[in-house]
């Protein structure tokens, strides 16, 4: 037991250090929470719920770094306890962080806020607070945390009962924002894995499990579930068959090679943590390369581990670079897809941690990543066979979506234009400059969470890449060195014949 305890405080100080190096990682807290909330919770370390320990000494790193929830439990910090306990922590955050709003006005005033103002585990309060009103109904463990808690127990859910009453809510999550509500009534979604089974089989699997699924109406690979569905321990998914995506995840993807059967080289410019990669791969199918930058050494490694599950080794070729960094003149890719470090401000009201990760931009950070945007897109428009490159963005902010766009064509020569993506999608671009409403834009009302996707075509098309051998496709070597001056001179006699007879493809 002492070998124990000492393990957790411990790892308890690796958290800030750990949180600082992450990002947020994609799956729908809210939702996976609901299932385990009421499981796993642990045993407790002599008095206080080894659990609630974790749950607040976590919820404390998020309020004051805007770290990754997901991604700090799950990444560096995953030594902190065995894997159920991990689950039902992230679910106890999850939820405290959900109904904190509430919970601070029930505490307002109260002697429980006295204690909480001067306690160094202010955050366990909120945890154990949570867990008494709104989760299982009892606080596990021992301690004098825990007594302060239960002393203020009749004054806390007096304060609930008058907030429902004011409300007229008859149930506690009336009480949280309209978009939360929302969100619970949102369907889920699943990418069905093409390169292990097929829609029809994962259909038929589904159904046979008691499981509704129906084939999304614009992503043929896509189904749709009702938004209670809990998947994240189903065999599918395990096994890389499924995997869960949210719908307009996977627009960069489809828009990209939408209607281009002949693309045989693709490049996923900032491919961590690789649904988006993995999606390219099902698409292409075998014989293609898709050739996935991250610069990351963390992120690659989950990268590499999403490429395996997938079964895309043999199509994905990972690289550890900054994007950026690698020559384009040698490149035979003919598209690239853009999905750049964001705000990530259009997750806020799909995954908590991400509303925390928005609420420390500012106007200089969100200027700052818009500058880092543009450059990204540049820099694959110098990719001299390169016809099409989608920019998205899991943001709302318009200095990240069509800023960027408008920017990126003023300064490209004439080079690209802006093609229509995805015509049949209602959420158009802001029409802030000529053609924005070729963008699309999805939402919550839209039955996603936030996205922003932009096609890029190129004015004047070159000639289809010639296709590149298997040795020398996956030959890592070969990525971003010059080219010989004989090579250069091909590609651009290519391009000069393909100006007199290729068409530009519109979507």
């Amino acid at each position: 037991m002492l070998k124990r305890m000492l393990l957790v405080q411990g790892a308890l100080k690796t958290l800030p250090h750990a949180a600082r190096a992450m990002r947020p990682a994609s799956p729908n807290a809210s939702r996976e929470a609901s299932t385990v909330i009421h499981g796993l919770r642990g045993c407790t370390t002599g008095g206080m719920s080894l659990n609630y320990q974790v749950a607040g000494r976590v919820l404390d790193t998020l309020l004051r770094n805007h770290a990754g929830l997901k991604s700090l439990l799950f990444g560096q910090a995953q030594h902190l306890v065995g894997s159920a306990n991990k689950r039902a922590v992230y679910a106890l955050v999850c939820q405290t962080l959900k109904y904190r709003t509430v919970i601070l006005q029930c505490m307002q005033g109260t002697a429980l806020a006295k204690v909480a103002k001067v306690s160094k585990n202010r955050a366990v309060i909120l945890i154990m607070v949570y867990e008494m009103l709104f989760g299982k109904g009892k606080i596990h463990g021992g301690g004098a945390l825990r007594r302060a808690v239960l002393e203020n127990e009749s004054v806390l859910r007096s304060r609930l009962a008058r907030q429902k009453q004011a409300a007229s809510a008859s149930t506690n999550e009336d009480l949280l924002p309209d978009i939360h509500r929302t969100i619970l009534k949102l369907p889920r979604f699943v990418r069905v894995n093409t390169l292990k089974t097929t829609v029809e089989a994962a259909v038929e699997r589904l159904h046979a499990d008691g499981i509704e699924a129906n084939v999304d109406e614009h992503i043929p690979s896509l189904l749709v579930v009702p938004p209670d569905t809990e998947l994240f321990a189903h065999d599918l998914v395990c096994d890389g068959s499924l995997i869960i995506q949210d719908k307009a995840s996977c627009f960069p993807a489809y828009v990209l090679l939408q209607g281009c059967s002949d693309a045989q080289h693709v490049i996923d410019a900032c491919a961590a943590p690789g649904n988006k990669t993995t999606h390219l791969a099902a698409l292409l199918g075998k014989g293609a390369l898709v050739e996935a930058y991250e610069r990351d050494a963390k992120r690659f490694s989950t990268l590499e581990q999403r490429v395996k599950s997938a079964g895309a080794d043999d199509i994905i070729r990972c690289v550890c670079s900054d994007f950026r960094s690698c020559q384009p003149t040698n490149s035979t890719a003919t598209a690239i897809l853009i999905d750049p470090t964001c705000s990530s401000s259009g997750l806020a009201h799909h995954r908590i941690e991400a509303s925390l990760q928005s609420m420390a931009m500012t106007p200089s950070s969100l200027q700052d990543l818009h500058r880092q945007q543009v450059d990204v897109i540049l820099h694959a428009m110098r990719f001299p066979l390169v016809e099409r490159i989608t920019y998205s963005t899991c943001s709302i902010h318009r200095i990240e979506n069509e800023d960027v766009v408008q920017e990126v064509l003023r300064r490209c020569s004439g080079r690209f234009e802006l093609a229509e993506a995805l015509p049949g999608w209602p959420g158009r671009g802001l029409p802030v400059f000529p053609h924005a409403e070729r963008c699309i834009r999805s939402s919550p009302a839209l039955g996603t969470h936030g996205f922003f996707v932009a096609l890029f075509v190129r004015r004047q098309p070159v000639c289809p890449a010639p296709a590149a051998s298997t040795e020398n496709a996956h030959d890592a070597d070969h990525v971003g060195k010059p080219p010989a001056a004989a090579d250069v001179r091909s590609v651009r006699r290519q391009r000069k014949k393909a100006r007199c007879r290729i068409s530009v493809k519109r979507f």
